[in-house]
């Protein structure tokens, strides 16, 4: 007689978080799973096939709150749907196999001719949409998104030599953070990712003083000013 016995051969998941500053408390935010060895295609959608795929799929984004040195929100003044004729963020679709990172990266050097490493980015913010319309035809069937805003602050130098070029928008401004809350023009959605860049930088405190051992007096403190924002 014989026998026979297989297993199932486990496959290898690894994890990309956002560690910006080193803290790895913030993967409970977001994290970013390659589970078995994924090999990036080369496959192209034409028009109506693309159009087709927006009826039927939400499509994810890495949209960015990019920050000047002085604290600055770079903004873009879209010209087409979605979010057409309004400020909105810098950034664009995540493309499969790339993180959240890596699509921030990239999107940020395609749209202002800067690298910024993957490393520097920390996401923020996650919100989903549905837009009435869109660019691709027929427009009035809309799409739906999921939007990971990230951000990361760049030097002067990088800001010296950000060239704007997507042609999707009609203009770029810098923006104190405090503008985009307070002004009507701004969509809900830059509104809240502002407010939650603020948290994020609060809660970074937070933690960082528990672990170099602050007060008690002095973590009460930190943490009431964390909720207290608005």
């Amino acid at each position: 007689s014989s026998s026979s016995s297989s297993t199932k051969a486990m496959k290898t998941t690894t994890t990309k978080t956002s560690v910006y500053s080193g803290n790895m408390h913030r993967s409970s935010l977001h994290a970013h799973y390659e589970t078995g060895q994924y090999v990036k295609n080369q496959t192209f959608l034409e028009d109506e096939e693309y159009s087709r795929a927006l009826d039927c799929i939400v499509k994810g984004c890495a949209d960015v709150l990019l920050r000047d040195s002085e604290g600055r929100i770079l903004i873009g003044y879209r010209n087409v749907e979605p979010a057409a004729n309004g400020p909105w963020f810098i950034g664009g679709r995540i493309k499969v196999g790339d993180s959240v990172f890596e699509a921030a990266r990239i999107n940020v050097k395609r749209e202002c001719k800067i690298d910024i490493e993957e490393t520097r980015f920390e996401v923020v913010h996650t919100s989903t949409h549905v837009w009435a319309k869109r660019k691709q035809a027929p427009s009035e069937n809309g799409t739906g998104d999921v939007i990971v805003v990230s951000t990361a602050t760049i030097t002067d130098e990088e800001k010296a030599n950000v060239e704007m070029v997507n042609t999707e928008y009609d203009g770029y401004a810098w923006k104190t953070p405090e503008e985009v809350i307070s002004g009507e023009e701004y969509h809900p959605a830059l509104k809240n990712a502002v407010k939650a860049m603020f948290f994020n930088m609060r809660q970074n405190d937070l933690i960082a003083a528990v672990r170099e051992g602050k007060s008690d007096g002095e973590i009460a403190k930190l943490a009431r000013e964390a909720f207290a924002e608005k």
